[in-house]
């Protein structure tokens, strides 16, 4: 009744519009739209709750979702998965073991290496120690070897010296058998004088002008020190022990005459002056000069010239010679008694003394009294026809400073011109 009074209330001439055809709906684009609008809304509640920055971002990437076209994606390629297969790690474990025992072999080697470097070294070591001592030995050896021979040649020539001056003085005993000055004679066998002596007598006048002249250069000596003393001999030490040096018989006597001093070695007075100036000793007048008032007078001047200090002090003269068949020992050792005198008046202030002579004064320590004192540690021996050298003022010195000589060697140089 609803449609027929409508139609009946329609102007009569005009026919009814058509509705409009709704559009077609394709039903896989809509279920398409449907599930991802599902998966939005589900990735939305799950930003949700992780908070409203998230939210906010998950909104709109649905609203941009809804408002554009669905655009299919570019697969995009995977990444090719690491294989890690059980065969490689296998063979990194058998490369880090095998890295692992050639270290410890190579560590093996090293240290053979260097055991067998340290032994070849110690072996080395040994072998040049061993060829050290055997070098050492051998010195020791040769150098006693020579001690023993140099020991030897000394005796023989002491005991030939000794001999030949025995022989002589009985000789000369034989001949001036009225001189009783004779047996006194300690140098009779010595050589004469002769014409090349007279020479050399005016050469050495000549030097001992120029040595006056050169000493004038000269320092001043050290202040004596009286707690040194040098016993000092003349004859074969500051000068040639030998005949015609100047006209004297015998000096016992008091019969020097014509003193000639040109005959005085001046090295050995250089080497006399050495000791005074090392050691500042003082000098004790033990020669037979001493028994001359003209021969000290002489040597006084004499060492004035050389600005040697002259002695402060001489060796008693009363002690008689004992008659014995060797008149070398009988003088070694009176000369020994009269050294001992002088050391016991004077023994509290005396710390060091040396003696230089050309006598042998040791054979009186053979024969030696209980009170007299050893000569051989304190004797410095010279040779009589060169005098003191300055090997023997060295040995001196080392004396007076109290240091230990085993051995004092009689040095032998060579024998001055004009006076064999």
């Amino acid at each position: 009744g609803m449609v027929a009074g409508g139609i009946a209330s329609m102007p009569p001439g005009v026919a009814p519009e058509p509705a409009p055809a709704a559009p077609p709906v394709d039903p896989v684009v809509e279920a398409k739209k449907k599930a991802e609008l599902a998966a939005a809304r589900a990735e939305r509640a799950k930003q949700l709750k992780r908070g409203p920055g998230v939210a906010a971002l998950v909104q709109g990437a649905l609203k941009r979702a809804l408002t554009q076209p669905t655009v299919k994606k570019a697969e995009e390629p995977l990444p090719a998965p690491k294989v890690v297969t059980q065969q490689v790690e296998e063979s990194d474990s058998e490369s880090e073991e095998t890295k692992r025992r050639n270290k410890e072999e190579q560590a093996k080697v090293e240290a053979q290496k260097r055991k067998e470097r340290e032994e070849r070294e110690k072996a080395e070591r040994e072998k040049a120690e061993r060829e050290a001592r055997e070098r050492r030995e051998q010195a020791r050896r040769e150098a006693a070897e020579a001690e023993r021979d140099l020991q030897k040649r000394e005796a023989e020539t002491r005991e030939k010296r000794i001999k030949a001056s025995v022989e002589a003085a009985k000789r000369q005993q034989a001949e001036r058998t009225a001189a009783q000055a004779a047996e006194n004679n300690l140098y009779a066998n010595m050589p004469g004088p002769n014409l090349e002596d007279q020479v050399a007598n005016e050469a050495r006048k000549e030097e001992a002008v120029a040595r006056e002249k050169a000493n004038k250069d000269l320092t001043n000596l050290p202040p004596e020190d009286r707690s040194k003393v040098l016993f000092l001999d003349i004859d074969g030490v500051l000068r040639p022990a030998r005949a015609g040096g100047f006209d004297i018989l015998s000096v016992d006597g008091d019969a020097a005459k014509n003193v000639d001093t040109s005959d005085f070695f001046p090295s050995a007075v250089k080497a006399l002056r050495h000791i005074i100036e090392r050691t500042s000793a003082k000098i004790v007048l033990s020669s037979e000069w001493r028994r001359s008032d003209s021969l000290c007078s002489a040597l006084s001047d004499l060492f004035e010239r050389n600005r040697v200090r002259a002695w402060s002090s001489k060796t008693c003269t009363n002690l008689e010679l004992e008659t014995k068949a060797d008149p070398v020992r009988s003088f070694a050792e009176r000369r020994a008694r009269e050294i001992t005198m002088w050391m016991q008046e004077h023994e509290r202030e005396v710390s060091g003394w040396v003696i230089l002579d050309d006598i042998n004064l040791g054979i009186a320590d053979e024969s030696r009294k209980s009170t007299t004192r050893q000569m051989q540690p304190h004797l410095v021996q010279t040779w009589p026809l060169c005098g003191l050298t300055m090997g023997n003022a060295k040995t001196a010195v080392r004396i007076l400073n109290g240091e230990m000589i085993n051995k004092v060697v009689v040095e032998r140089p060579v024998a001055p011109v004009g006076s064999d």
